[in-house]
């Protein structure tokens, strides 16, 4: 009889490089959504031990990411060290492109504005427009007293869908050549910056969710209507995307009076389908 084998169960464990990691990041996130807190304070609200709570929070003193802020009022014993995230530790350049305007802001990490530019969109082709963003970038980092290299990272808000794989942004028909292959790679390259490019509406959403009058509020549902018209949802503090149902098979948006297939409401298996994660729907310019 062939002598059976058992394969031994895969292993639980965590390397400590890594939960060192994610110590660091729950406290640092801690701290910019809960404000500065003592080490006591932060071992309780974290379930962390103190001692791992100190050692982490060394760690990220060391790496510029956090700095004490003061000592608190204790009516008895030794005072507390507050931390707080330091907020100059990184800088980010937020870049909104629209048919009409083009606004370039830079905050520090804690989204506190540091400088801004805004100007007509006059570009006719993908190299004005990126001509445009760069010089418009390398400006607002000069007011801002940064240098441009030295930012961490740069969001780009565009109309449409960002193919990640092609490097490029899908529906976006009314920013002249935006639709071109490895455009994302050459601003890129140009700004000297990594970049997240997002579809506009879902950036407003989450904006709004975060500072604005989503506040507290989940779903939450943003409705834009201007060049086009564009909706984001936001659940659970993610953006939800949806499933782009193909134009050649979309029912009409017609009035009651006109003739034609009137639009639906997806029940069912179609309500899961539409669940499923896809881009969303492209906005669509109105007429004249």
């Amino acid at each position: 009889m062939a002598e059976s084998r058992r394969t031994a169960a895969p292993s639980a464990a965590i390397a400590p490089s890594i939960l060192r990691t994610m110590n660091q990041r729950y406290l640092l996130d801690w701290l910019y959504s809960n404000g500065p807190a003592t080490r006591p304070q932060l071992a309780r609200d974290s379930g962390l031990s103190q001692p791992t709570v100190f050692a982490t929070l060394a760690n990220l003193e060391q790496a510029g990411l956090v700095r004490p802020s003061g000592q608190s009022d204790e009516p008895a014993g030794r005072p507390a060290l507050i931390y707080e995230a330091d907020p100059t530790a990184g800088a980010v350049l937020a870049v909104d492109l629209g048919y009409d305007w083009v606004r370039i802001v830079v905050t520090d990490l804690l989204g506190r504005q540091l400088g801004k530019v805004e100007h007509r969109n006059t570009a006719r082709s993908s190299k004005s427009l990126v001509d445009a963003v760069v010089e418009g970038a390398s400006q607002v980092a000069k007011d801002a007293g940064l240098e441009l290299s030295g930012m961490t990272t740069a969001v780009i808000a565009s109309p449409g869908v960002y193919r990640a794989q092609a490097g490029r942004v899908a529906y976006a028909a009314q920013l002249p050549g935006w639709q071109r292959p490895r455009l994302a790679e050459e601003l890129e390259k140009r700004l000297g910056l990594p970049i997240t490019i997002e579809n506009n509406i879902n950036l407003a959403a989450l904006s709004e969710y975060t500072e604005g009058a989503g506040q507290g509020v989940s779903p939450f549902a943003f409705l834009h209507i201007g060049t086009g018209v564009g909706l984001g949802m936001v659940i659970d503090g993610e953006v939800f995307r949806g499933r782009r149902v193909p134009p050649a098979r979309s029912p009409s948006c017609r009035s009651s009076t006109s003739r034609g297939p009137r639009p639906r409401t997806a029940t069912g298996a179609s309500s899961r389908r539409l669940s499923e994660p896809m881009p969303s729907s492209p906005p669509r310019k109105t007429p004249g």
